[in-house]
């Protein structure tokens, strides 16, 4: 069965076989893929926008490894281990497909934004900062999860 011969609906449905190492080895390089896409578009935005003005380039790449150390650390040590346990018990339910994990992102979106909310005041944009994260590294982890599930069944074949 090939990706060419599949509807776009039944790929985004596909129940994923994968191991428990290629979900750990997914959920470590999603964010690490999608901020390093997300720092080069930024990146070339910034010098179309400004003429390509070099000089100010130390100091985009310092603010922005600064934040995605910031980001880093957040993923690792509020995200991951829940999504890691939410994914396995997917697995084990033969669940795992796009739909649970972006449902998963959106509710853990939820959830922290909550818990900021909680905490104190909350704004508008924090919600908004907080999806523009978490969607697309759902959608990269979903995507190394859909490779990882194509080799799987190539090794079987």
């Amino acid at each position: 069965m090939s990706i060419n011969s599949m509807t776009l609906l039944t790929v985004l449905s596909l129940k994923l076989q994968v191991t428990q190492a290629q979900i750990k080895k997914c959920l470590a390089l999603a964010p690490v893929y999608t901020l390093s896409i997300i720092f080069v578009s930024l990146l070339l935005y910034i010098l179309i926008q400004n003429a390509f003005d070099f000089t100010a380039i130390y100091e985009i790449i310092t603010i922005f490894l600064f934040y995605l150390i910031i980001i880093f650390i957040l993923y690792f040590v509020f995200i991951y281990v829940f999504i890691y346990a939410l994914q396995r018990l997917l697995v084990k339910l033969n669940r795992l497909n796009f739909w649970f994990i972006m449902l998963c992102a959106i509710v853990l979106t939820l959830i922290f934004s909550f818990s900021i909310f909680l905490l104190g005041s909350i704004d508008f944009s924090i919600f908004l900062i907080v999806s523009l994260f978490s969607i697309p590294i759902a959608l990269m982890y979903w995507i190394l999860l859909f490779s990882q599930h194509q080799k799987n069944h190539k090794s079987l074949v």
